[in-house]
């Protein structure tokens, strides 16, 4: 009789799911909330280079600066601050703020992602709208 000798009986498929299915959703868990600073930072660092974006613009020349200031003046200065800004970054940083408080629910990531499509929308139109050029001398 051996001394090592054992039964070994498969697992069945249930068994085997169970504990992947949980392991899964503890790694699910532990990347959403360590990546909650990450995001928000993202979301900070977007308002910065938008900010940048338009001072060097600025710096550009004529036609340049008279398309910024189309855009924070101007005939579409509207539609940035309401769609680029405040839809599209101070909105989605208040909501996601929240999540250093607590969880949030499905609908208002949602909510957020939405929100910052609509703002991605916004500024590629402001830009669009507001973008002249100077006609090449012959």
């Amino acid at each position: 009789e051996a001394i090592f000798a054992t039964s070994f009986e498969a697992p069945t498929p249930a068994e085997t799911v169970r504990p992947m299915v949980s392991c899964t959703r503890a790694l699910i868990c532990l990347a959403i909330s360590s990546a909650a600073p990450i995001k928000l930072w993202l979301a900070v660092s977007t308002g910065v280079l938008v900010l940048i974006y338009l001072d060097v613009m600025r710096g550009s020349g004529m036609t340049a600066l008279r398309s910024v200031d189309l855009i924070l003046f101007g005939k579409v200065a509207v539609p940035f601050y309401v769609g680029a800004v405040l839809l599209g970054l101070i909105l989605p940083i208040a909501i996601g703020s929240f999540a250093y408080f607590g969880e949030l629910s499905r609908w208002l990531l949602v909510l957020v992602g939405l929100l910052s499509l609509l703002g991605d929308l916004a500024i590629i139109y402001c830009i669009a709208k507001a973008g002249l050029y100077r006609p090449l001398p012959a």
